[in-house]
């Protein structure tokens, strides 16, 4: 049963990861065809971009949280004894790995309140993210490249 548990623990880490990545490569393909005229659209994307990596590193140190807790679950590894090349106890490198993922989460919202400034600059022009051309208000694609708006 603890195999299945841990099994279950890695897909989830695994499918979280791939998820992230598709969407990373998603915004960094978008965020490359920006142009200049669409500067607070493309720094909205950049921190976008910057967000999903930043969650990707956080959920590897959640990963790492859950095996460890895992391992002592299991019996494999002591609570009280140094585990591994690190000579750290479970307990202190569950904590350190907290640590970190805090300060991920601590630069996440720093992310999203960029993110937040810049929609707020961002004026009410239709400015095709792929492309950068200035399309209407009320277009749903855009007339110069095609690309969903």
């Amino acid at each position: 049963m603890e195999k299945d548990v841990l099994k279950i623990i890695q897909s989830l880490a695994e499918t979280a990861q791939t998820a992230t990545e598709d969407a990373y490569e998603y915004v960094q393909q978008k965020s490359k065809n920006a142009t200049d005229a669409v500067s607070e659209k493309s720094a909205i994307m950049r921190h976008k971009l910057e967000l999903a990596r930043l969650k990707t590193e956080q959920d590897r140190q959640f990963a790492d949280v859950g095996r460890m807790m895992f391992l002592v679950r299991s019996g494999k590894a002591k609570n009280d004894e140094p585990y591994g090349d690190g000579g750290k106890t479970p307990q202190q490198t569950i904590d350190a790995l907290f640590i970190i993922a805090e300060q991920y989460q601590q630069q996440i919202d720093a992310v999203n309140a960029k993110i937040a400034e810049a929609k707020a600059k961002a004026d009410d022009k239709n400015i095709c993210a792929a492309c950068g051309h200035e399309c209407a208000d009320n277009d749903a694609f855009c007339s110069h490249c095609g690309a969903k708006l």
